[in-house]
This record gives structure tokens, sequence and C-alpha cells, in this order.
């Protein structure tokens, strides 16, 4: 904190620290970039989080938020999530050429299933066998209550997210772009989800005032030879879709990040 707070730079604390969870982080605490809704600007882009009937950010940090009218705060409703961060499932991607100077990444579990459908079913997963017992891309293909779940996912949960996205932020079907994704029920979660192959819309953007910008987002490992990232679908796909200034980097976080549930 020494080495933080300075001349200019300084921290607000709201609410009792005993009422601190994880949904006051960042992570499920975010801003958009600056956006114009209809008539109104937001220079400093719009205030969201996740919440849910039964968690959310701490009242005094959502009341103290919520009376700075500037970044008008609004909801995403992460209660089909077991750790319960919006960024499990939605971010901000800069773009050069894109007239908001933005794109928004949103988990797509429609488009993975296009993606693994497309694979040899023979194709050996390695990491999922070792921590989830799925041996072939064909296992997973075939397995038809994974398919119902994220297909209820995204019907029930993501693509209701990404109409409020459009209708809070002023946004656009071109504004978007779509990361592929499945997910899982967590049974020590009450059976709430999380990403089975990695998160890669739990991105990190390094966007430095000079030098080439990068986005950094996990490894999804689907493919046979783990070595070998130029064979795996679901980083092509990424890869293709990114906005082109920056270098996009994969970074093996399954055991850190992923199977510890982030």
């Amino acid at each position: 904190e020494a080495e933080v707070v300075g001349p200019g730079i300084g921290k607000i604390v709201r609410g009792n620290p005993e009422n601190v969870t994880s949904q006051d982080s960042f992570g499920n605490l975010e801003v958009s970039p600056p956006v114009t809704v209809g008539e109104t600007e937001y220079p400093y882009g719009r205030i969201y989080w996740g919440e849910s009937e039964s968690r959310g950010i701490d009242p005094a940090l959502a009341e103290f938020l919520e009376e700075n009218g500037a970044q008008d705060p609004f909801q995403l409703d992460v209660s089909w999530l077991c750790v319960g961060h919006v960024d499990e499932f939605v971010a901000f991607v800069p773009n050069q050429s894109s007239p908001k100077g933005f794109k928004v990444a949103i988990a797509d579990t429609k488009r993975a299933w296009e993606l693994l459908e497309g694979m040899d079913p023979a194709t050996q997963l390695p990491k999922y066998y070792e921590d989830y017992g799925l041996y072939t891309v064909g296992q997973l293909v075939d397995d038809a209550q994974a398919r119902a779940l994220n297909d209820e996912t995204q019907e029930i949960w993501i693509d209701p997210a990404k109409a409020k996205l459009m209708t809070e932020l002023g946004l656009e079907e071109s504004d978007f772009i779509y990361i592929p994704d499945v997910f899982e029920r967590v049974p020590q979660c009450f059976g709430t989800q999380a990403a089975l192959i990695p998160g890669m819309v739990n991105l990190v953007v390094d966007n430095p005032r000079s030098g080439p910008s990068r986005i950094f987002l996990a490894d999804p490992f689907v493919r046979s030879d783990l070595d070998d990232q130029t064979t795996d679908p679901f980083i092509a796909e990424v890869r293709r879709i990114m906005p082109p200034e920056h270098e996009v980097v994969f970074v093996d976080n399954w055991d850190a990040y992923h199977v510890a549930l982030g």
C-alpha cells in the first residue's frame, strides 16, 4: 500500500471490513470503457457488478457506488456461477478500428460445441483425463448432459446478460466477440457452475502507453500435444477473432487457477 498511495492516489473504504467477500473484489466489480447510451454520455464508463439473491457486494459499498451518478451502476446476474464473478463470462478488449474503441468479449457455449464437433473425436485430451476423466474429444461431444447444460446456460444466463449489456451500454451486435466456453456443474458449490475448459474470457489486457499491447488468456488445452498450441482449435479461433493490434498470449493456469476454481 505504501508503494501505491501517494500524491493524487488514495483509497476509500466503505462498509464493515468484516463483511468484505470476494464479491467486492475486482473481477466482480468492474467498469466499462466510456460509452454513450441514447443521449447520455458516460465519459468514465459505467460501473457494473455481479449479484444474486444470496450474495453481492457489500450493501454499504453498493450504496456508495450508486450515489456516484457519473457512472450509474448496474448489475448482472451471477447466481448460476460457483465463484460468482462477472469476469467469468464478460470482458472488454480495446480495439482501435471499432467505432466505440473496444469489443466486448463474451462466453459462447454454442461456438465451443461447434469447434468440438469439428475435431477428430479420437483426439486425446491429456489434461482433461487427468482431472475430469475425459480421455477424448468424442467423450465430451457425446455427453448429452453436458451439452444440455451448456445450451441451457447460454439461453438462460449468458444471452440475457448480453441483452442487458446492450441496453445498459448502448451496444450493437457488432460490438461483441464470442469466446468459446464450456461450463460444468460443481457439486461442492450447490450445483452452480464453473468453466470446464479454462475460461478464456477471464482475460487480462496489458495496454501500456508505449510498446505493444498484449492480451493474456488461459490456455484451453483442447489438444493432444500439450506443447504445441498451434494444434489447438480453440486457440486458433480466439486468435482469429481478437483485435489484430494485440499480441495474444495463452498462459498455463491449469493447476494454479483453473482446477482450483480461480
